[in-house]
């Protein structure tokens, strides 16, 4: 799966200790009606207690200028909400990353042990995507062991014979 390329995602959650968090580059869509979405957590995640107790999460979509979160996530667990991570609460409690323009509230539908990582299903309860007009920024994609970011291609040639 390293060849594949995947959107990368921040997920994070209350749990008893504080805030927590962690980089997922597994987000997917499930469904439309109902909305749902689903993501995987290693069950060697230091984050796996809090995912098993929670009812809510948030997912973060990540662009290609906020890598310095991506790395911060996924590395040491007492580093991810430290003074240098600006955050808020959402009105419904979840810790709400800066600067994260696109966001899903995700209500915790199931958990499915799958190998050596837990599927968890969610229930989309509330976004945040812009409606100011502005393009978005570009996506933080991860393949290969990487970090890139996502370059627009020129338009196809209508023209061209995709057979050659």
């Amino acid at each position: 799966m390293r060849a594949h390329s995947s959107g990368v995602t921040i997920i994070t959650m209350n749990s008893a200790s504080g805030p927590t968090g962690f980089t997922a580059s597994s987000v997917a869509s499930v469904s439309l009606e109902p909305p749902l979405i689903s993501f995987n957590i290693s069950n060697r995640s230091t984050c796996l207690r809090a995912m098993q107790l929670t009812d809510s999460v948030l997912i973060h979509f990540l662009s290609d200028q906020q890598r310095h979160l991506a790395e911060r996530f996924s590395g040491r667990i007492t580093e991810r909400f430290s003074p240098e991570t600006e955050w808020s609460h959402l009105a419904s409690g979840e810790p709400l990353l800066a600067g994260t323009r696109v966001w899903l509230r995700v209500g915790v539908q199931q958990r499915i042990p799958a190998g050596d990582h837990t599927i968890i299903l969610g229930l989309v309860r509330d976004l945040s995507v812009p409606s100011d007009g502005k393009l978005l920024p570009a996506p933080l994609i991860y393949q290969n062991g990487k970090y890139h970011g996502a370059v627009p291609l020129p338009p196809s040639d209508p023209t061209a014979s995709s057979h050659g």
